[in-house]
């Protein structure tokens, strides 16, 4: 499997994730665990995997899928993202591109990079930026501003000690891009 194959079909299993699994809310924060992803997810990596070292094991030990499809770096981003939600987001908007793409597949690296999720978030941030402001801190926001957000979620409900909690969402709180490198 190519590269641009492999990006291809990481953007089907985002697009169901976020439009058939009723678990994952748009405001909750919930922290990603690679051990609950999709068997989808799962057998992709398994797969490209396999093709890429030539051997006949289908199987990837726990843990490791996310390292077949992305650069170490951004599998570290990735699972610190504050829900699914918004990891789907952050792997549909790396993978549109390439999906998209009708060139050579050869010249796609092997696995996904920290520039793919970087322009990923930008268009995630543009996207809100147009409706919000996104510098104002919460403690500037009236209630309806608040209620707003969270309902967009940029900003999350976050259970602490079965108290609920306001939080940032980190996507739209960080405004220098270059952090995520």
């Amino acid at each position: 499997m190519d590269a641009l194959k492999m990006r291809s079909k990481l953007h089907d299993i985002a697009v169901q994730a976020l439009l058939f699994d009723i678990n994952i809310l748009v405001n909750n924060y919930v922290r990603v665990q690679e051990s609950s992803l999709s068997a989808d997810i799962k057998r992709l990596a398994a797969r490209y995997g396999v093709d890429n070292r030539g051997d006949a094991n289908q199987s990837l030990p726990a843990g490791t899928a996310l390292g077949q499809l992305f650069e170490p770096d951004v599998v570290e981003y990735l699972l610190s993202l504050p829900s699914y939600y918004w990891f789907w987001q952050v792997v549909l908007g790396a993978t549109v591109p390439a999906a998209d793409k009708q060139g050579n597949a050869a010249v796609l690296p092997r696995r996904i990079g920290m520039d793919e999720v970087v322009k990923a978030v930008d268009v995630l941030r543009r996207q809100y930026s147009g409706k919000y402001d996104l510098s104002l801190p919460l403690t500037a926001l009236a209630p309806a501003q608040v209620g707003s957000r969270v309902a967009q979620g940029l900003l999350l409900v976050h259970r602490v000690d079965g108290a609920m909690v306001i939080v940032p969402n980190p996507i739209f709180a960080s405004p220098d891009l270059s952090l995520l490198h």
